[in-house]
């Protein structure tokens, strides 16, 4: 599963705290990854020094075949923004993946005459 972490200016970056933050993200949305072309995590600051700091943290799952699906999280800390935006895409991965079959266990596609592909 590939991850792109990003940042704005208020936010420092370095490749230590990419790879941080990818730990966070990676393990818990593996499940998911046949799934998942490409994540995108955005951290920013919308409060952008006025008043208490604010971490927002989007997380953005391109899907093969499918839209692109997408949750935010609003924290003080950065480690609470990812967590609570990663429970939140959990939750609509699961969702999704669940409305995708049918109560016979097909995929609605099938149903449709789209076959899966086997690659």
């Amino acid at each position: 599963m590939y991850i792109e972490i990003h940042t704005d200016s208020s936010i420092e970056g370095t490749q230590e705290f990419t790879e941080r933050i990818r730990g966070l993200v990676e393990p818990s949305l593996r499940r998911f990854a046949p799934r998942i072309t490409r994540l995108e995590v955005h951290l920013s600051d919308p409060s952008s020094g006025h008043g208490q700091p604010l971490v927002r943290c989007m997380i953005e799952a391109r899907l093969s075949r499918l839209d692109p699906l997408a949750v935010s999280e609003d924290a003080t800390r950065v480690q609470q923004a990812v967590s609570g935006a990663v429970d939140k895409m959990k939750r609509m991965l699961t969702e999704e993946s669940d409305q995708s079959h049918d109560h016979s266990g097909h995929d609605r596609g099938e149903r449709r005459g789209q076959r899966k592909s086997s690659s």
